[in-house]
């Protein structure tokens, strides 16, 4: 059950207003990576993206268990109505090119850049231990994009969303996962 008293829409609107500055200048951050021997040139944004993935943040342990009560939800009502319910985690970019940039004290920003990864990895075993216990089916398409990376470009350099040639790669992994279902 969602706690109104926890998730307030006028304090989640009071809350960004009052970061405003705050969230503005750290979404101006910007990393770029150029590899030409692995035919990488991209750029990320891990900043923004930690504030959405940051574990030690109340609002995002509960916006998770939120979010993990309504997959549920939409589970239930699909079952009752006889409906495929199929969830498609799709990874941040910098999950997708970890292999290059984890760890790595060369980029400016490693330390966020690794807290992100590292967020992110919890949260999807989070995710899918949760799935599995309550027999959610999904598609997982990360080891899938990270061995696009360097072979094609699966995202815009300037972009944190997927490219055509990403797209495809996840359709083909739901594709395929909607074919053993038949």
């Amino acid at each position: 059950m969602i706690d109104n008293e926890i998730f307030n829409v006028e304090k989640c609107v009071q809350c960004l207003e009052q970061n405003a500055t705050w969230n503005k200048s750290m979404l101006q951050i910007i990393q770029k990576v150029e590899d030409s021997k692995r035919n990488i040139s991209t750029a990320f944004t891990p900043q923004r993206r930690f504030i959405a993935l940051d574990l030690n943040n109340p609002r995002v342990q509960e916006g998770l268990r939120i979010s993990l009560e309504l997959f549920s939800k939409m589970y239930e009502l699909c079952m009752k109505e006889n409906i495929h319910f199929l969830v498609v985690l799709i990874p941040t970019k910098e999950s997708v090119f970890s292999d290059y940039i984890q760890n790595n004290s060369v980029l400016d920003n490693s330390e966020i850049i690794d807290e992100l990864i590292e967020n992110e990895r919890r949260i999807n075993e989070r995710v899918k231990a949760y799935f599995r216990e309550h027999h959610i089916p999904y598609v997982d398409v990360l080891s899938l994009l990270k061995k696009a990376v360097g072979k094609e470009q699966i995202y815009p350099s300037d972009d944190d969303h997927p490219n055509k040639n990403g797209y495809k790669i996840i359709a083909s992994s739901v594709q395929q996962h909607l074919r053993h279902i038949k």
